[in-house]
């Protein structure tokens, strides 16, 4: 991938996150643990959306980079582990979102 994809990847999700920022904190005070919890809730919801988001998007290209290696066998390489990078990625998601949902049932 070369460097101006990963600025422009940069770039998006920076401005989606700054977008969504005024949603991800609740609007009233702080009074008790749950609501600690739906705020910590919502910012993990954001970013997992952000990390499956991104984890597509780098499927994709790693798919792009397979169509356009050619046959060559070091660009073949380098789109192989990018999908297994990406794969990794969406695994890590879905076990840090079992993870917060654990240890909620656990607390509450």
């Amino acid at each position: 991938m070369n460097r101006s994809t990963k600025q422009l990847l940069l770039v998006l999700g920076i401005t989606g996150f700054a977008l969504a920022a005024p949603f991800l904190v609740a609007h009233a005070a702080i009074t008790n643990f749950n609501d600690l919890l739906a705020i910590i809730n919502r910012v993990q919801a954001w970013l997992f959306w952000i990390l499956m988001s991104l984890a597509v998007v780098f499927i994709l290209v790693s798919a792009y980079l397979f169509l356009g290696s050619g046959g060559d066998p070091k660009k073949v390489e380098a789109a192989k582990n990018q999908l297994i990078y990406s794969i990794i990625a969406v695994a890590v998601a879905l076990l840090a979102k079992a993870f917060i949902g654990i240890v909620t049932a656990i607390l509450v």
